[in-house]
């Protein structure tokens, strides 16, 4: 038998919260921009549908659905070439859906075993990970004005 998570009531409350403010983050991207010239539409439906597939199954991982050590059938998706103006909007957006839940995680190491926070926080940063990777890289990548300083000159 597979081992779960299992996460007190307390915490998988403010994780769902956590997990619905991600999302939440995600509707108000698309629907502030949903006049985009066709490609950067078509991209950014396709990393948003792969960050969605990474928080969905993180809902499952939380709630003991998911075997510990399974992955999220993510392809991991993206933004290609974004316009400045898809460039601008996740910039000005990201904090709404990108930031590290630190109070979260601190929550989850005062509540869990050492092992279970480890794999909380593997999917956490998992969910991040879809976040950063999908929507954010492609921006500091080809828009250094909106990359943290070094960011360029760390490739």
């Amino acid at each position: 038998m597979s081992e779960t998570l299992t996460l007190p009531d307390e915490l998988r409350v403010t994780t769902e919260q956590w997990l619905d403010d991600v999302e939440a983050g995600l509707v108000r991207l698309e629907n502030a921009y949903g006049g985009l010239r066709a490609a950067d539409a078509s991209s950014l439906h396709a990393a948003i549908a792969d960050v969605r597939t990474c928080t969905s199954f993180a809902r499952r991982m939380f709630d003991g659905a998911v075997p510990l050590g399974a992955l999220a059938d993510a392809s991991w998706v993206p933004i290609t070439k974004p316009s400045l103006e898809l460039a601008a909007a996740i910039f000005s957006r990201g904090y709404e859906f990108a930031q590290t839940p630190f109070a979260l995680l601190e929550q989850a190491k005062a509540l869990l075993s050492l092992d279970m926070y480890k794999s909380f926080s593997l999917e956490v940063a998992y969910v991040l990970g879809s976040t950063f990777t999908n929507l954010t890289r492609a921006v500091w990548d080809d828009y250094p004005q909106y990359a943290p300083p070094g960011w360029s000159a760390a490739k």
